[in-house]
């Protein structure tokens, strides 16, 4: 190769005059003139001066001057992409954005925004996962991850979603103690990974809240292969109708495999509420808002989403009388519509359970409506018919009953201007009774299938059901646990005497977080599943003793079922149904179906197999007594 010029060596004098002289040693050393012989020295030297001769040098020039200007180019040109390179990913790497416009006011959430949380955390949004009357949610990735490994949802909150800011606040605070339970368990909620709060002292603030994606989809989508907003609109003859029945797995399953589905929700779900229920009440239970992820093999995984309705536990317990109503109306209980067309005057006054289920208990019955739901969902049509599974048909048959007309009630409200819009006309028809009697019916043959001892299999799920729906219910989540687990020999009829496995758990529980701000005095609110509606006057409370409001009993009319008792509070006024409402198709044979059994029907005792359910020790008070439509006449139950 061609050395350049300027890295040639060139002997300099200053060089020269700086080699040393050799040692006396190596001058006398008889071997060192032999390695250094004047023949090798010649040999060894660099005789280079030919190949660098200026004439050499001369013509070489400007070859290498071409080379050298060449490389230089090309160096530059690298230079300027690498700079373009650099200024291209720090133009992708922007800052974080501070989530307000130009006029103050928060700014929405956008794919591709680059959000910081309050703790430091970089979020970056790729896409909206849905859209609620309390917000959006979406789906968002921390630094350093792509697209495909996004484990992040960031609900958007604010005041225009229809919720107050102490409530969002609230839903935060929820999942945080889910996260920090997990020392114990790890809670079927989604976990905490952060919040930002934008404008609080503004009536449009906005709260990012960031949490834990689950995995899954709603039940109800897994169940009937429908979305939320279907149910609004749905044919009510595919809950009962084989012929058009829904998709997904809708009475797909053999009715053990129901019930062991069943089971293992409540295996899982039992233990978070254990841990939830001291802080706060969900009161927005439903197919929409529990998450399934079906991961092969039989191995179902459950996860409760949504506490956007969520209240503090000791403070609802305290100021339930005056705070407001939600959640998706076909969980609701009897008592909830008690409480909106007639107060809570009413609901004390007519039956000392009816209070008690209001202020504690609306997550027990809501857990087990959907258990009902997904066990009669999931049954195939053609298991009534199992000689094996007796009263199976029956209670089915009042499970549909149910369902139904709950529903056809849910879709007047969506058909109407909302809850507000048709509460005078559901209060007139009382839709809280027709509520009431087919629910008693269902817990009857509940209790029916229960009692028999050939449905060994499910004698403990059916029992339990039947004490969550129940006014007067006492298992709690740890009674629940205990009653379901597979080391656990539970008994059917000790759960509905009252005789409950696992520890006795107080249900007053214990707020770590300071309560919510109640709702002012005469304000209710009434919030389904995806919208809310404000009634600026309030729901109308009833005084029995000094008022007579048409189809509200009193003490001057308390209704049929007060039976003359003078200086008591009156039963809830049934107002008599009409057959066709609650006739069953004609599989009950000689019992002239459902409606005969309310008005008109078979004396007591006169119904073959059904036998009467004796009192619960305890379950009422002395003189206390309710007509039991099953049998037709009066009974203690």
């Amino acid at each position: 190769p061609v050395l350049s010029p300027q890295k040639e060596p060139t002997p300099s004098p200053k060089a020269e005059q700086k080699e040393p002289a050799p040692s006396p040693k190596a001058a006398a050393s008889p071997t060192k003139p032999q390695e250094v012989s004047p023949q090798k020295a010649a040999e060894a030297s660099p005789q280079k001066a030919p190949e660098v001769s200026p004439k050499k040098v001369a013509e070489d020039s400007p070859k290498k001057d071409a080379v050298a200007s060449g490389q230089s180019t090309a160096d530059k040109a690298s230079e300027k992409l690498l700079a373009a390179s650099e200024a291209s990913k720090q133009a992708e790497v922007k800052p974080p954005d501070n989530g307000i416009d130009s006029t103050g006011r928060p700014r929405r959430l956008r794919p591709k925004m680059r959000i910081e949380m309050a703790d430091g955390l970089l979020v970056t949004l790729v896409k909206e996962l849905g859209v609620g009357s309390f917000g959006s949610v979406w789906l968002g990735k921390r630094e350093g991850q792509d697209d495909s490994q996004a484990s992040i949802a960031v609900k958007e909150m604010g005041k225009t979603a229809g919720t107050g800011l102490p409530e969002a606040l609230f839903e935060a605070r929820c999942l945080k103690m889910g996260t920090e339970s997990l020392g114990r368990i790890k809670p079927k909620i989604p976990l905490y990974v952060g919040e930002r709060l934008l404008n609080k002292e503004s009536d449009s603030w906005r709260l990012w809240l960031a949490m834990e994606k689950v995995n899954g989809g709603p039940i109800d989508k897994w169940l009937y292969d429908m979305k939320d907003d279907d149910f609004k609109r749905v044919d009510l003859a595919k809950f009962t109708d084989p012929a058009q029945s829904f998709g997904g797995l809708y009475r797909t399953l053999p009715f053990h495999k129901a019930v062991a589905i069943v089971k293992g929700f409540f295996r899982q779900m039992a233990p978070t509420f254990e841990i939830v229920e001291p802080v706060c009440q969900h009161r927005d239970i439903s197919a929409h808002n529990i998450l399934v992820d079906d991961k092969g093999g039989g191995v179902l995984d459950f996860t409760v989403i949504d506490f956007g309705l969520a209240v503090d536990t000791n403070h609802w317990r305290q100021e339930w009388r005056r705070s407001n109503l939600g959640g998706d109306v076909r969980y609701w209980a009897p008592v909830h519509w008690f409480q909106f067309f007639y107060g809570y005057k009413y609901i004390e006054a007519a039956n000392p359970y009816y209070a008690r289920m209001y202020a504690t208990r609306l997550d027990y019955f809501a857990m087990g409506i959907l258990g009902l739901e997904m066990l009669f969902g999931l049954t195939k049509h053609d298991e009534v018919d199992n000689v094996d599974l007796p009263g199976l048909r029956d209670l089915r048959l009042a499970w549909d009953d149910y369902w139904t007309y709950i529903t056809s009630v849910f879709q007047r409200i969506w058909g109407s201007d909302g809850l507000g819009g048709v509460r005078t006309k559901l209060r007139d028809e009382q839709v809280g009774m027709g509520a009431q009697n087919r629910l008693d019916n269902l817990k009857n043959f509940l209790a029916r299938m229960a009692s028999d001892p050939r449905n060994g299999h499910c004698e403990v799920l059916l029992a339990v059901l039947r004490d969550l729906i129940s006014e007067d219910g006492r298992m709690q989540w740890a009674n629940i646990s205990a009653a379901l687990n597979r080391h656990t020999e539970s008994n059917a009829q000790a759960i509905m005497d009252g005789d409950l496995p696992g520890p006795a758990i107080s249900s007053t529980g214990g707020g770590v977080f300071a309560p919510a701000p109640s709702i002012p005095k005469g304000h209710r609110r009434i919030q389904s599943i995806d919208a809310g509606v404000s009634l600026g006057r309030g729901v109308q409370q009833v005084s029995i003793v000094n008022k007579e409001v048409p189809g509200v009993p009193s003490r001057k009319n308390p209704g049929p079922e007060a039976n003359g008792r003078e200086g008591q509070a009156p039963l809830p006024y049934r107002a008599p149904l009409p057959q066709q409402a609650l006739g069953y198709p004609s599989q009950l044979g000689q019992w002239g179906g459902m409606g005969g059994m309310l008005g008109g029907g078979p004396s007591a005792g006169s119904l073959p197999g059904v036998p009467m359910m004796p009192p619960r020790p305890g379950s009422m008070p002395a003189g206390h007594r309710r007509h039991v439509s099953l049998a037709g006449g009066d009974g203690n139950f």
